[in-house]
This record gives C-alpha cells, structure tokens and sequence, in this order.
C-alpha cells in the first residue's frame, strides 16, 4: 500500500512537472555594442547585423558624438530597402571674437525597433567625410519577450544612452 501511494505521488509530481514545463515559454535576449572611434575618417564602413527567423525582436540604437567633419548613417535591410538614414554635419563657419574659443560636438540617434523583422544581414553604413568622432552601435535580439521585458529594454538603453 505504501509503495503504491508513493508510486502515485512521484508519478503525480512528474505529470505537474511535464505540465509546467511544457507551457513555459523561452526568452533570449543576446546583447552586442560596439564603439566604431573616426579620426579624420573618410572611408565608408560597413557593419553586418545579421538577424535570425527565430528572434522576433530586434532593437538596433545607433548614438554618434562628432567634433569635426560630416557622417552619414544608414540602416538597410536585407531586401536592400533603407530603414533609417541620419547625416550629422559640423558647422565649418562660425563667427567669433579674437578672444573666443569654440568648440562643436553635434550628437545624433537613430532607434529602430524591429517587431518581426526580416532574417538575414542587416547592414549599417557609415559614410565619413573627414569625420572625427564616435559612434556607439547597440543591438539587442530578443526571442519570445514579453512586454515587461521591452520595458526593462528600453529603460536600460535610455539609462545607458547618457542623455543623448
């Protein structure tokens, strides 16, 4: 009798466990930033951002400081078609005293938040002209999220963001 009770428990325990397991969902998430630095750059770069069919979000934030020069930033998908485009461009005259010193960073940002986006590579342009500067590149693939897990996302990249 006892065997058979304790049968029945571990077989109960088993079944709830099954159970649980199989209407638990996966989340992933995979971060990647990168820090691309310009010293009176003029060649184009080309960043590969290559999305899989099983991340149903992406998140591509895209941050430059610039002192000197113009960038044109670009994010094209793997149809080819431009998803987003932004150029920053430094003023080259400004009008000062003899006794005035200054100083221009422009900053520019580009978010895009892509819910089912294209698998394949996406890519990221960055066209300088005698450009100096930073760009800071973020992308965050996401598999299965939920909306407090968007939520987290985005207030962590607006945390990390510095105000820009």
């Amino acid at each position: 009798m006892k065997e058979s009770i304790k049968s029945i428990l571990i077989l109960s325990t088993l079944i709830l466990i099954n159970c649980s397991l199989s209407f638990a969902q996966d989340f992933e998430r995979i971060d990647r930033r990168k820090i691309i630095k310009l010293s009176n750059e003029s060649t184009q770069a080309e960043i590969k951002v290559r999305v899989s069919k099983e991340h149903d979000f992406v998140a591509v934030w895209i941050k430059g400081i610039f002192d000197a020069g113009e960038t044109e930033i670009a994010l094209i998908k793997p149809n080819g078609d431009a998803t987003g485009t932004m150029t920053a461009i430094n003023d080259i005259d400004i009008s000062k005293g003899d006794n005035t010193d200054v100083k221009e960073k422009v900053m520019v940002r580009m978010i895009q938040n892509l819910e089912d986006p294209l698998p394949g590579d996406w890519i990221i342009y960055i066209t300088p002209t005698k450009s100096t500067g930073e760009i800071y590149i973020n992308t965050t693939h996401m598999k299965n999220p939920k909306k407090d897990d968007l939520r987290e996302f985005i207030d962590e990249e607006e945390s990390i963001s510095g105000g820009l």
